[in-house]
């Protein structure tokens, strides 16, 4: 389980990293989306919005999952 710790820690650190790169590229192809109601620029905006929070969430769930997995290894109980 220790890996799986380490992994999530350095998976967290090149979450935050890319979030912020594509945070800050984003904000330059916003314009070309389209209006600003449109749902294309929702989107994208939506995106950039919760971007490091998805990321993190599905770091966390790799490492329940990995916890559920690794409970299991002996057999069904």
């Amino acid at each position: 389980m220790f890996s799986a710790y380490l992994r999530a820690g350095i998976n967290l650190g090149f979450a935050v990293l890319l979030a912020s790169i594509l945070g800050f590229v984003l904000q330059f192809f916003m314009p070309m989306m389209g209006p600003e109601d449109g749902l294309l620029y929702s989107t994208f905006d939506a995106l950039d919005t919760w971007m490091l929070f998805l990321m993190i969430s599905a770091v966390l769930a790799a490492v329940l999952t990995r916890a559920v997995v690794e409970r299991n290894v002996g057999g069904v109980r």
